[in-house]
């Protein structure tokens, strides 16, 4: 097996995004504003920012959008935050040209900071 790992984190023990066999797996991120490093307000914003964060990694690993095959979405309260997280993935899906998008699982957990309403992680081809 070919692995090459990008973005070995100095503190914790991963790595930010792995290359291996054809594939792009990608660590799990959140909705933290680019600039100021602070988690954004709302789950569409949340959501959009998320998914910019991985579109960023997926592309510093010379992927693109039109890779991805599959996303984790992981939700702080599924039952009130739904609704709004999957519409805005699905615009930010649409906007990214992926009309048929990835697989995805979505599960409601316990999340490690306050005001966080979703993580993701992802992995995609490396075409």
């Amino acid at each position: 097996m070919r692995r090459v790992a990008l973005g070995v984190d100095p503190v914790e023990p991963y790595s930010k995004v792995i290359k291996a066999d054809g594939f792009i797996h990608i660590k799990s991120h959140v909705g933290l504003d680019f600039d100021t490093e602070e988690i954004v307000e709302g789950i569409g914003d949340q959501t959009r920012v998320t998914l910019d964060w991985l579109r960023k990694a997926l592309e510093g690993a010379g992927g693109q959008m039109a890779g991805l095959v599959k996303v984790n979405v992981y939700m702080s309260d599924i039952d009130a935050d739904f609704d709004g997280m999957n519409a805005a993935y699905d615009e930010y899906m649409r906007e990214a040209g992926l009309d048929k998008p990835p697989a995805r699982t979505t599960v409601g957990v316990p999340l490690s900071w306050d005001g966080l309403l979703v993580q993701m992680d992802a992995l995609a081809v490396d075409e």
